[in-house]
């Protein structure tokens, strides 16, 4: 995967409730309606994904400039770890421990929905 230039950000997910915190524990949920209401379509009835916020170009590549430009059509958020699970800290797991959970919670997201899960390999 080529390197993502975006906002790094981390999804609290509640039940309904949905918290996206980006660096600084800044809350931006309400500026990015349509990420925080795919993630509280995903399975988990609770977690914590930390990710990185991208905004993809018409040429299909990141554009970070499109980010500080305000621009929020096209905008992937792409997961890369789970640091909660249900009631469970994950964060220590081995990473053979944390994927399936991490798999687990995240589902298979609708087509289109703007959440990108990343696993590793």
């Amino acid at each position: 995967m080529e390197k993502l230039d975006g906002w790094r950000l981390q999804a609290h997910n509640s039940g309904s409730l949905v918290t996206l915190l980006a660096r600084g524990g800044f809350d931006c949920t309400r500026r990015l309606p349509d990420i925080a209401e795919a993630l509280q379509s995903l399975p988990a009835s609770s977690a914590i994904l930390d990710g990185e916020l991208v905004a993809i170009g018409e040429d299909g590549l990141p554009d970070f400039g499109a980010l500080h430009r305000g621009d929020r059509l096209n905008l992937r958020f792409y997961v890369f770890d789970l640091l909660q699970h249900e009631d469970s800290d994950v964060r220590h797991e081995p990473e053979s421990r944390s994927s399936p959970s991490m798999k687990r919670s995240m589902g298979a997201p609708a087509r289109n929905t703007g959440i990108i899960p990343c696993f590793a390999h």
